[in-house]
């Protein structure tokens, strides 16, 4: 008896949206922070085609950032302060699991993290505006910092604080330019919480002193608060 083979003939739109969420999924790029990276939620990053980013070096190319897992107050944690910068999709991990259930990227609209207001209270800041803000900045192509000088005064990093290298990074991340040292001109000067009188004295005519804190608050609600731009 002869056998034949039956080929069906996929409709051209649904060639165009594969390719189309292939596209997609090939600048998939996840970055999970503030909540344990299991090993679950490893193999839901891969089963959608996501890359996962692990190190902070790699946080300001994230497009998508699991920063809570509906259970537990977010953190406030330096992949975050740099991931902001670079994109508004700020993420509940339920977006993984739904994704994963479907196995491609789903619209981000309905899982970012809006709803932790003890967050928001305890950082002084709404994150829908801090949203906004990050977004409007992409859209302007411009930065928080962009144009500006930071001085972060020694005695800083490590002291209730990241360590240097990564306080450049989120330094960087928001657009600023690190100085490496004591400022002669005009520039943003970030001293500890309190500050101290030995970290003062660097202070300069035209420059302006914050505390670690007040630039961490900054970048999370992605406003400048208080700076004088004269």
């Amino acid at each position: 008896r002869a056998s034949y083979n039956i080929l069906i003939a996929e409709a051209p739109d649904s060639i165009a949206k594969r390719k189309r969420q292939r596209r997609q999924d090939q600048n998939l790029r996840i970055l999970v922070t503030g909540i344990e990276l299991t090993a679950n939620y490893r193999s839901k990053i891969s089963s959608i085609g996501g890359e996962l980013l692990e190190t902070i070096e790699e946080a300001e190319t994230a497009t998508h950032i699991i920063c809570s897992n509906g259970k537990e107050q977010m953190r406030r944690t330096p992949k975050l302060l740099v991931g902001i910068c670079n994109t508004s999709n700020l993420l509940t991990s339920k977006w993984l699991v739904d994704s994963a259930l479907k196995r491609a990227a789903l619209p981000v609209q309905s899982y970012l993290v809006l709803n932790d207001k003890e967050f928001e209270k305890k950082h002084k800041f709404q994150m829908r505006t801090a949203l906004a803000n990050s977004d409007r900045f992409r859209q302007n192509n411009t930065t928080l910092l962009a144009g500006r000088d930071v001085f972060i005064c020694k005695g800083v990093p490590g002291n209730k604080a990241p360590p240097e290298k990564e306080l450049k990074l989120i330094v960087n991340a928001a657009g600023g330019k690190w100085l490496s040292r004591s400022p002669r001109g005009k520039c943003i000067i970030i001293t500890s919480d309190p500050p101290a009188k030995n970290q003062l004295r660097v202070v300069r005519q035209g420059s302006q002193h914050f505390t670690i804190s007040w630039l961490f608050n900054c970048i999370l609600s992605q406003e400048l608060q208080g700076l004088n731009n004269n």
